[in-house]
């Protein structure tokens, strides 16, 4: 029997509220605690890979490679909130600044409202800098700072933000002189609607779900209806597949090439719908594909990823 990607369903919420479910992972830094295997105490701080830090990715800012990130710990005037903050320019390597993001499930269409804190490091002559990008563009940048006082104050920011898509990169990074003493950061949060994760099932029937890229066909595709996903309320004519959208039919009257069907037998309508498959976007070694979509009035988002098997490869880049 073919596998079915199994995601978490979450609540419905609405597109439009500035307040609703949090959307950032370990906003105020607590994990991991300074004093971890991954992260041992050198006086209050730790510094450890990206790969130990929950809910953000950290890269350096002079290359993009995976990064470090500093923790601390109740040091140099102590966190805005909680336990522990972070510091943006680290340790590892000589120029050791950062930047830090999460990809946010978000609804397009929707408002959030981003809060964060900072402060630069007490006594350091050389300038810090701050700069926080939502989906992209600048929204902030702090600084340059230089101060020989030994205490400085945490700083509150606040914005009202709009998504355009299911994924918006919050991400923040140091742009001083990279010196390993740099700006601190801590507190951050975004709430608004969280795109609803969704069982989908491509084509279905099939397993593997091999697709040829080659092909000027069409890549069925099914989003699996539940108690809390009613598919009679998503937009066709939204639905994304890997950048392929739905086939269209009709010179004046296009109509979208979906229709509803119960599909896996758990007695929920489905929906099934025909993509592009030229118009489908892989990269080499891919083995997922994931599917957009958003209900007629715009007010919920919905995610969901399964398997993919390609063949024909060079057609696909």
């Amino acid at each position: 029997m073919k596998k079915v990607a199994m995601v978490m369903i979450f609540t419905l919420c609405l597109a439009t509220p500035v307040l609703g479910d949090e959307l950032v992972v370990n906003g105020g830094f607590e994990t991991p605690v300074v004093g971890d295997v991954v992260c041992p105490d050198q006086g209050g701080w730790c510094f450890t890979a990206s790969s130990n830090v929950p809910g953000w990715t950290v890269e350096w800012v002079s290359d993009g490679q995976p990064g470090d990130l500093e923790f601390w710990r109740g040091i140099l005037g102590g966190p805005q909130s909680g336990d522990q903050n972070v510091e943006l320019d680290t340790h590892g390597r000589s120029d050791a600044r950062v930047r830090i993001y999460e990809d946010l499930p978000t609804c397009p269409g929707g408002t959030y409202a981003l809060s964060y804190y900072f402060r630069p490091r007490p006594s350091v002559l050389n300038a810090q800098k701050l700069e926080v990008r939502w989906a992209g563009n600048v929204i902030a940048t702090e600084g340059p700072f230089n101060s020989t006082a030994s205490t400085t104050t945490w700083t509150p920011r606040s914005a009202s933000l709009s998504a355009s898509t299911t994924s918006t990169r919050l991400e923040f990074a140091d742009t001083g002189v990279g010196d390993s003493l740099g700006m601190l950061l801590d507190s951050v949060s975004v709430q608004g609607c969280r795109a609803l994760p969704v069982q989908i099932d491509i084509k279905p029937g099939s397993d593997p779900n091999s697709i040829n890229c080659s092909s000027k066909g069409v890549i069925p595709v099914a989003i699996l209806g539940s108690d809390t996903v009613d598919v009679t309320l998503i937009d066709p004519f939204s639905v994304n597949l890997n950048g392929a959208g739905v086939k269209v039919v009709g010179s004046k009257d296009l109509k979208p090439l979906c229709h509803q069907e119960y599909v896996n037998g758990d007695g929920y309508l489905d929906l099934v719908c025909q993509v592009y498959t030229v118009d489908f976007i892989v990269e080499p070694g891919d083995d997922t594909a994931t599917l957009t979509a958003t209900t007629y009035d715009g007010t919920q988002a919905f995610i969901g990823s399964d398997s993919i098997n390609i063949v024909q490869d060079g057609s696909c880049y």
